[in-house]
């Protein structure tokens, strides 16, 4: 009499059983029991285990060499088609692809603070993966990962309700399709796309190869054979004291053609502070490195540069998001309307100045004759992107109390 593995409890039993896969001896047994058996490897390319005839594909159809080039090229075609680096994933399956920044702007509702979207996302994708496996069970006619294949395969593939019904129509001989199905596979599509992000994602145009970088800037504590390798190869390496935020702008400062200044993560806690989720109270907003432009040009030190927060929100929100958000309005009390990606341009095109003035009038009470207005090339509203700085004063930072820093007062369009 022979046996039947059955596919759907067999991986209900190893789905709530994690332990089961975490387990040291289960994990020595895998590797004794089937070590042997990769003849291959490869980066999955898109291509379904069977062909519409019914066909299995072999390894080599379905996959691409692991080379540096070929992962780039999947990750751009990622974007297009949901396919990651390890198969077909509900999220990237169903993920909605943006053709023009006008369109993040207008879905930009969706976006939470990262500490936030971590704490809903483990619920979210809990949900939206058991909906997945009831569907997956449900369809399962000549095996369960075939019948999960196809359905993430519908879902990446599908541009409305009735192509999905087609697709899956097509795949019968393989699932076990009804009406139903089509409509529940599409609400899930539909959820998964509007659930919460912490941000939009872009993907890697080409590769970025080690010699390009202009230098690489690491703690006197990194690992020394890291050290060894990169000096060894002739890169340009600089070292700073771990820890000391100071010494680091210092180092990256003294990069000849080092134009960013903006730090990575700077449009995170952008969007945290239009979401009013940013800590207010615990220090202002670091904007990255003061620019080259205005330390080579206009003679500022080499300070961090930093933007009081509230600044920030109100160059970011209109009056009606702040009143909607309990945020004081009138007399004295400007909002912008910038967005968080108008914001992020204006002070990123600080580089790009294209006029620059004294500017002694008093804001917030205070006069300052080495305050200046930076008029970047930016197009807002039919008029230019203006950037107020004031150089050689204190910023307040987390944990630190106040600081040495050149700052940025107020952003807006003129």
């Amino acid at each position: 009499m022979e046996s039947e593995i059955d596919d759907v409890e067999l991986n209900r039993v190893l789905r709530d059983n994690k332990a089961i896969e975490e387990d040291p001896q289960y994990q020595e047994w895998i590797r004794n029991r089937f070590g042997n058996l990769i003849k291959d490897s490869g980066i999955p390319n898109g291509k379904g285990i069977y062909t519409d005839t019914g066909n299995r594909r072999s390894f080599k159809a379905r996959h691409v060499p692991a080379t540096l080039e070929n992962i780039v090229a999947q990750m751009r075609k990622e974007q297009e088609t949901g396919i990651g680096l390890g198969g077909i994933n509900l999220r990237g399956a169903a993920t909605k692809a943006y053709s023009s920044v006008e369109e993040m702007r207008q879905e930009s509702e969706k976006l939470l603070g990262e500490h936030i979207f971590d704490e809903e996302y483990d619920s979210y994708m809990k949900e939206f993966g058991q909906r997945l496996n009831d569907l997956t069970e449900a369809a399962t006619k000549t095996g369960y990962d075939v019948a999960k294949q196809t359905l993430l395969e519908a879902v990446r593939d599908s541009k409305n309700k009735t192509d999905m019904k087609r697709r899956l129509q097509n795949k019968s001989r393989w699932i076990r399709y009804s009406d139903e199905l089509t409509d529940d596979l599409w609400q899930l599509k539909q959820d998964v796309q509007n659930m919460p992000a912490p941000y939009f994602e872009a993907k890697p145009r080409r590769i970025v190869y080690p010699e390009e970088a202009l230098a690489y800037i690491l703690p006197d504590n990194a690992d020394a054979d890291v050290l060894q390798a990169l000096e060894q190869r002739g890169y340009n390496v600089l070292t700073y004291k771990a820890g000391d935020e100071q010494d680091r702008l210092a180092k990256l400062n003294s990069v000849e053609e080092a134009k960013f200044s903006l730090r990575d993560g700077l449009k995170d806690d952008l969007q945290s502070i239009k979401n009013r989720t940013f800590n207010f109270a615990g220090g202002e907003l670091l904007l990255g490195t003061t620019s080259d432009f205005l330390v080579n040009e206009l003679g500022f030190k080499p300070l961090p540069y930093y933007m009081p927060p509230t600044k920030a929100y109100r160059a970011i929100a209109t009056e009606k998001e702040a009143k909607a958000q309990n945020q004081p309005t009138g007399e004295g009390i400007n909002y912008h309307g910038l967005g968080v990606d108008g914001l992020y341009e204006i002070l990123d095109h600080g580089e790009k100045t294209i006029a620059a003035f004294v500017d002694d009038e008093a804001i917030d009470g205070e006069k300052r004759d080495d305050r200046l207005v930076l008029v970047t090339d930016v197009d807002v509203n039919g008029g230019l992107g203006v950037v107020v700085v004031e150089p050689n004063g204190k910023a307040r930072k987390m944990g630190a109390g106040q600081i040495d820093a050149n700052k940025s007062i107020t952003v807006f369009d003129k």
